[in-house]
């Protein structure tokens, strides 16, 4: 009886330490991302609702929507339409207005912070996103962003 209690015991701390389970969502072909886009998966009541960005250059990210916030309503949502310095396509976060471009990089707002990414793998034509595998944004001053016009950020208060 000792024995099996022991042998059950040691599969339980097996299965805890080393779960069995593959953390990796498949969210689709890469094909169904072109370059350029952006696609949200989940709600904004959701904490790890997320936005899967396909970059120009091809490569793709997991941008985390919700900021860590206490309200719901504070999710970085994507605005295809929302133009600034002559470039279309921001991240905005209403509860701080933060704008972020499309790599998740902070561009204006009191956040000081780029928008968390999770971990993004390619295998085998498919994307497959890990939900556990948060990577928190980079700190880093807004001075000195290089928009794509060639225009250099404008000081605070003056957008």
């Amino acid at each position: 009886m000792l024995a099996l209690f022991v042998v059950a015991g040691a599969a339980a701390l097996w299965s805890f330490v080393w779960p069995s389970e593959d953390p990796w969502v498949n969210v689709g072909a890469i094909e169904d991302f072109p370059p350029g886009t952006v696609t949200p998966f989940g709600s904004s009541v959701e904490p790890l609702a997320f936005h899967l960005v396909r970059l120009e250059r091809g490569e793709a990210l997991a941008l985390v929507a919700r900021l860590p916030h206490p309200n719901p309503e504070c999710v970085a949502a994507y605005r295809p339409d929302f133009v600034f310095h002559d470039r279309a396509g921001w991240f905005f976060e209403p509860c701080r207005n933060e704008l972020h471009d499309m790599a998740g990089v902070r561009v204006l707002g009191r956040w000081h912070r780029d928008l968390d990414r999770l971990a993004v793998e390619v295998r085998d034509g498919l994307v497959y996103v890990d939900p556990n595998d948060v990577t928190r944004g980079a700190r880093h001053p807004i001075e000195g962003y290089e928009f794509e016009s060639g225009y250099e950020l404008l000081p605070a208060g003056r957008y």
